[in-house]
């Protein structure tokens, strides 16, 4: 999967973490599809995970974006 999403899982919590500190967890087309594969195995984890948390590296949780349309 791609690293600009981690994963932990801490007893039954899956923790995303959106990692791009640098760039203050800015959301971008690539970090959208990572989240996407994440959301995808948690999924089918349903058993085994019943809570997903979603954070920022480095103390952000994100910027945002400004490439979306609307």
């Amino acid at each position: 999967m791609n690293s600009s999403v981690l994963r932990e899982d801490h007893q039954g919590a899956a923790v995303l973490i959106l990692n791009r500190p640098e760039k203050l967890n800015a959301l971008t087309k690539d970090v959208f599809e990572a989240l996407e594969e994440h959301v995808d195995a948690l999924a089918r984890e349903t058993k085994t995970v019943g809570l997903v948390i979603l954070r920022g590296a480095g103390g952000n949780f994100s910027a945002g974006t400004t490439w979306l349309k609307s």
